[in-house]
């Protein structure tokens, strides 16, 4: 629900909306921190067996896979179509976007990326637009891994995206083990 909250906020036929309901979608979806996005070129967008793919560098220059769902790689697309780039293309993804609506040739930054977050948390209702309770990055992060875990991937899976080296750095993350849960006695079986 979070996450789908959070989606509506942003207006779709906009080319800034257009651009951040996709960056919004990496971090829901693919667990990106803000440099992650901000660094993005075409070229770490491949195909590759029938899936689009990115490349992304992670901390200790940690490379990682990761598999485009969807909806991400729709909205994806209709950034691409409207700052006229192609997968094909060189350069940075996420360009500014002045308010005119005109696409510029200027790379976001992080900094641009975490503010949008929480632009988009407050005007949600989620949180303040300012502030220590603002809606921060890492907090889609989390809800991203939680949702994960929530919806039937193990502890190793969810690892697996935002790139921690062990799945107890996971569970401590997204607080699996503060939950008071009796689910894992139902998969013993003899």
């Amino acid at each position: 629900m979070f996450g789908s909250v959070l989606r509506a906020s942003v207006d779709p036929e906009s080319n800034k909306g257009k651009r951040d309901l996709v960056i919004l979608d990496l971090m829901l979806f693919l667990r990106l921190r803000c440099s992650q996005v901000a660094g993005l070129e075409l070229s770490d967008i491949v195909r590759d067996s029938g899936r689009h793919w990115l490349h992304v560098t992670g901390k200790g220059t940690k490379t990682r896979r990761l598999k485009i769902n969807d909806t991400a790689f729709a909205s994806l697309m209709n950034w691409l179509k409207a700052a006229n780039l192609s997968l094909s293309g060189s350069g940075a993804v996420f360009r500014s976007v002045n308010k005119g609506g005109v696409v510029g040739a200027h790379p976001v930054t992080a900094a641009t990326v975490g503010g949008l977050v929480s632009e988009y948390g407050a005007a949600a209702g989620l949180a303040p637009a300012h502030g220590d309770s603002r809606l921060a990055p890492h907090d889609l992060r989390r809800t991203a891994a939680r949702n994960t875990l929530d919806n039937g991937a193990n502890l190793v899976q969810v690892q697996s995206m935002p790139g921690h080296s062990s799945p107890d750095t996971t569970a401590g993350y997204i607080g699996a083990y503060d939950r008071d849960d009796d689910a894992a006695v139902d998969y013993v079986r003899y």
